[in-house]
């Protein structure tokens, strides 16, 4: 925080000479009705926008009268327009009939700054109908995305990524450079989604990227930033831990569990166990047993107030546990991020380019986690003549991640949280705990390990435009994507898996993509009406390798150099897949007078995915929209300046995950020296694709002179034929088949609205809101619940819910843990609860979710801050099965956890201390309210006058603030299994095991143009 009261004080102390630059004046008007468009936000580049007042009107002060400015307004479509040396400029919207359900728009400013490594994060609470969801606090870790909710229970459900007109095959976005973008727009509905077919049966994400403009131009950002960890866990100190440690040293002695050297005569000791005497009694025992060491004595004896004896050796754990670590300050740190962005624009009214470099340099708040990225982009736009254009757009990516383990792996930093605060490390001793020296301590595996993944991203596209006649056009564009992936990871001899020799493993991802697109598009006006049609096609083709190698040896260069047949290889595996799609689409639109629109998209998509019996979908879709503002019965309405319904409807595919589902597979297995195949899926040639059927409608409004816009709308969707695992005979050598035997629902309702509350001369006020619901319920699976470790598919319930034993409390007599056992009964066996007793305790879905934005202007400064809120979610936080559990394992505890039961009559949540305890036994238990309000981003900025170009500073802040009842560290998290794979990651959701925070981070940064 000092940090940041530093930096906002420069900030304010900053002053200079009076800046200059070209005024642009202009009026943004209904091209329908001619009414002025209020709360239109124009802009030139993201660190220059300006809003429309009630008249429609604007002033923009421009460095370069020869470049675009994009108007962005609510139910209109934007527009992006060459100023041409202009410094007036009066522009027409027109309602972008048919698509107010379809998508939403977020500009660089929403992106730009932010200091993230995944877009996705960046995007966070900004767009209704989109939940995203971190994965963690690590670095580089992409987030997940549900558009409208998932469609799928076995493939992926993840938006289709465009940049420039190229879709990403794989890999989180990490590699993307946020303030590269100029926009990212969200297509959600069936009509919107219809040009890409089935792969956009997840929605579409549509992020284009910064183009060049006329005349030179530089703008040069620098950004430094620190982060640390948001929330400590209140943990037991050492002197309560040191309490536990005796008392369940004594629970287990009174059950008869042996601990060495040590016995007790006990009658009714266990009736006077409470924490005030426990601990007296361990204070007075410490001072018997330092006593006894003094006299050289190894046996301590300790009478108790009942006259129970206890008897103990004088080098118990209980006694050596004298150290004082704060495990949290060693498995977190300050990080500091470095970012640095230029873009070199210039050209001519009809050649321009635009050339842009970044690069980011974070250390993440995990000990040993660090990522670096490089990237360029080159934007090469051609008006060769009036009615030829082209343009060309070429991007590259490197990205370096020094990896951490998480959650339930070795070698996780969180996981040090686990130990006893009374013991320490040995630095000298690959940090072996000097107390427990037999007990694993994530330490070793951190510093005695590496793990590095490396990624490099090309990724291009090419165009051209040819205006036939002046009804008729022709586009034709194609692009690629080329990803390789490295991932290695060394375990040395100290670690758990590399005793004693070391373990290496190396494994190499490339996907290599290629697509071609053709569209021939037509538009005629009709006295007052107007037609429009396309027709097109698409073609793409994709490649993947695979390598992975591993042997135990402590050397990646060495592992390397083996030969695929050498003798101390492990394991060796070269997969490789492919698929083609092909696609036919067409799309007629036809618009009556100024009210009514229709369109109707068709598309055949085929995909070598699907078996050639049902090779090919047909996919239609069909979109009207009504502007009831333009009709006589609301003319002179006051409050409403726009008002349109908006109808579609359609179908929309979805492929296989998997390249070869339909037909048998097998894969190379080695198990000493046998070399063999082992079968992975039997072949269905009758696999069909997975159909959504979507309706959705919407209403955009505009009031008081469009001071306030926005939309409120519904949608429905149905999917059917869902791939999804069947049981088969056994015999078979599988226990299920993937067949199509599935059935699905979504349904929600959206509603965003954007206001200009303030717009008094110097001083304006614009404000967002949005909120959104999803309701995830499966229809038909067959009748069979699929169980995957705490979560399930179940008919009539949502797609991952917490199915586990339901817990009822404490048995005040004995201090067990109590469930249900199936009838309602409560019980104390939990083995019975488990298999009797199961059910559905909670949904790892959130009733509904959105955000609020702010953007404060007064003079030349700019004060935005963004609130983020999800509601009525349910997480599982598994971490509390060891933290926060009965002493599980002798492992550190949450501080709540000295309130637990001691003695007969107490009454707690908590059970007694149970040193028979062999399993965290899950249930409803841990099934927490992950509900959040989250102060996401807030920044002040101030453009400093200057006699060049432009300047200006600004500090900023990340995940300030957040308002939860979660017990963990942080409600934003959702850990699946990344060796699951896909289905892992459908079903096994909403889970917190030992899972890093986001950051909080401060940020401060200068921007200058030239």
């Amino acid at each position: 925080m000092r940090i940041f009261i530093a930096c906002l004080t420069i900030l304010l102390s900053i002053s200079s000479a009076l800046a200059q630059g070209t005024v642009i004046k202009g009026k943004i008007i209904d091209q329908n009705t001619n009414e002025p468009i209020a709360g239109a936000t124009v802009s030139a580049g993201s660190d220059n926008t300006t809003i429309t007042n009630v008249n429609g009107e604007f002033q923009l002060t421009v460095d370069d009268t020869y470049q675009n400015i994009t108007i962005v307004a609510e139910g209109f479509a934007s527009q992006t327009i060459f100023l041409g040396g202009k410094t007036t400029l009066d522009v027409s919207m027109n309602s972008s009939k048919g698509t107010q359900s379809g998508g939403s728009v977020l500009s660089n400013d929403d992106l730009g700054s932010q200091p993230v490594t995944d877009l996705e994060q960046s995007a966070q609470g900004r767009a209704a109908g989109v939940f995203i969801q971190n994965s963690g606090g690590k670095l580089g870790q992409g987030a997940k995305v549900r558009i409208r909710g998932g469609s799928s229970l076995t493939g992926s459900n993840e938006p289709l990524y465009v940049v420039d007109g190229v879709p990403l095959t794989s890999g989180n976005q990490s590699d993307i450079d946020p303030s590269t973008i100029e926009s990212m727009e969200i297509l959600k509905d069936a009509a919107a989604t219809a040009l890409y077919g089935s792969r956009a049966a997840n929605g579409v994400v549509i992020i284009t990227t910064k183009k060049g403009k006329k005349g030179f131009k530089a703008d040069v950002e620098l950004q430094y930033g620190v982060s640390e960890v948001p929330k400590k866990l209140d943990l037991m100190s050492p002197d309560e831990y040191r309490v536990l440690f005796f008392e369940y040293t004594m629970r287990a002695l009174l059950a008869g569990i042996p601990v060495d050297g040590a016995g007790v005569s006990a009658t009714n000791l266990g009736n006077l166990l409470s924490e005030e005497n426990l601990e007296t009694w361990y204070t007075d025992l410490v001072e018997l047993r330092n006593t006894a060491v003094s006299n050289g004595e190894t046996q301590v004896s300790y009478t108790f107030p009942n006259n129970d004896e206890l008897t103990m050796s004088t080098n118990n754990p209980i006694f050596r546990n004298t150290y004082n670590t704060d495990w949290q300050d060693l498995a977190f740190r300050r990080g500091d991020s470095k970012r640095a962005n230029i873009n070199l624009s210039g050209g001519s009214e009809k050649q321009n380019a635009l050339l842009n470099l970044n690069f980011l340099d974070q250390e993440g708040i995990l000990i040993g986690n660090d990522f670096q990225r490089f990237g360029s982009r080159l934007n090469l736009n051609s008006q060769w003549s009036d009615k030829v254009s082209s343009s060309i757009s070429f991007g590259y990516a490197h990205t370096g991640n020094n990896q951490v383990n998480e959650d339930g792996n070795d070698g996780n930093p969180v996981q040090m949280i686990l130990l006893p605060p009374g013991d320490a490390p040995d630095p000298d001793n690959n940090y072996v705990l000097l107390v427990r020296s037999s007990e694993y301590n994530p330490q070793t595996e951190i510093y005695g390990s590496t793990y590095f993944e490396t990624t490099d991203r090309i990724n291009g596209s090419a165009s051209v435009s040819l205006e036939l006649t002046d009804q008729l056009s022709l586009n034709i564009d194609g692009g690629l994507d080329l990803l390789d992936l490295s991932n290695e990871r060394r375990q040395g001899p100290a670690t758990q898996e590399g005793t004693p020799t070391g373990f290496s493993q190396l494994s190499t991802s490339k996907v290599t993509n290629y697509l071609f697109n053709g569209t021939l598009n037509y538009s005629k006006p009709v006295g007052d009406n107007s037609l429009s049609a396309l027709v097109g096609t698409a073609y793409q083709s994709s490649q993947s390798e695979f390598t992975y190698k591993s042997a135990r040896i402590n050397s990646i260069s060495e592992l390397e150099a083996l030969s695929e047949n050498d003798p101390s290889l492990l394991n060796v595996l070269v997969p490789g897949s492919a698929f083609d799609f092909l696609s036919f689409f067409g799309s007629v639109g036809y618009d009556i007078g100024d009210k009514y629109s229709f369109t109707l998209n068709a598309r055949a998509d085929g995909s070598t995915k699907v078996s050639e019996d049902n090779r090919f979908g047909i996919f239609p879709a069909l979109a009207f929209s009504w502007t009831l503002s333009n009709e006589s019965f609301l003319a002179g309405v006051a409050p409403v300046s726009f008002l349109q319904l908006n109808l579609s409807g359609g179908l929309i595919g979805n492929t296989p995950e998997d390249d070869f589902l339909y037909r048998t597979n097998y894969y190379n297995i080695i198990y000493g020296d046998l070399d063999g195949y082992r079968l992975s899926n039997l072949g269905n040639a009758g696999l069909k694709w997975e159909t959504t059927q979507q309706f959705d409608f919407s209403l955009a409004y505009g009031l008081f002179d469009n001071r306030l816009s926005g939309s409120i709308g519904g949608y429905y969707k149905y999917t059917y034929d869902l791939l999804f695992p069947t049981p088969i005979s056994q015999l078979s050598g599988l226990s299920s088949a993937i067949d199509n035997a599935g059935e699905m629902v979504n349904m929600g309702i959206e509603f965003d609205v954007t206001g200009l509350i303030v717009d008094a001369g110097d001083f304006s006020w614009d404000a967002s809101f949005n909120i959104s619901n999803n309701k995830n319920e499966i229809k038909n699976i067959g009748g069979q619940p699929l169980i995957s470790g705490n979560n399930a598919f179940i008919e009539g319930e949502a797609a991952g819910a917490f199915y586990m034993p339901k817990y009822l409390g404490v048995d005040r007599i004995s201090g067990e843990a109590l469930y249900d056992d199936g009838n309602g009964l409560p019980t104390s066996d939990y083995d019975l609860a488990v298999s009797q007793g199961r059910q559905v305790v909670g949904n790892p879905n959130p009733k509904f979710y959105g955000g609020l934005t702010n953007n404060l202007t007064y003079k030349n400064f700019n004060f935005n801050f963004m609130f983020q809120f999800v509601e009525g979610i349910d997480l599982y936080w598994e971490s509390g099965e060891i933290i926060a559990n009965s002493g599980y394992g002798l492992y550190n505890q949450t501080s709540d956890q000295l309130d637990r039961w001691y003695a007969p009559g107490d009454e707690s949540s908590n059970p007694k201390l149970n040193p028979a305890l062999e399993t965290p036994n899950p249930s409803s238990r841990w099934i927490v309210d992950g509900s959040y309000i989250r102060l996401k981003t807030v920044t002040l900025s101030y453009n400093i006058p200057v006699n060049f170009g432009s300047l200006s500073v600004y500090v900023g802040g990340q995940n300030l603030l957040t308002f939860s009842d979660y017990p963990g560290y942080d409600p934003d998290v959702s850990y699946s299994d990344p060796a699951g794979g896909t289905f892992a990651a459908n079903i096994n959701r909403g889970i917190a095991f030992f899972t890093a925070p986001q950051p909080r981070i401060f940020t401060t940064g200068v921007k200058i143009g030239f």
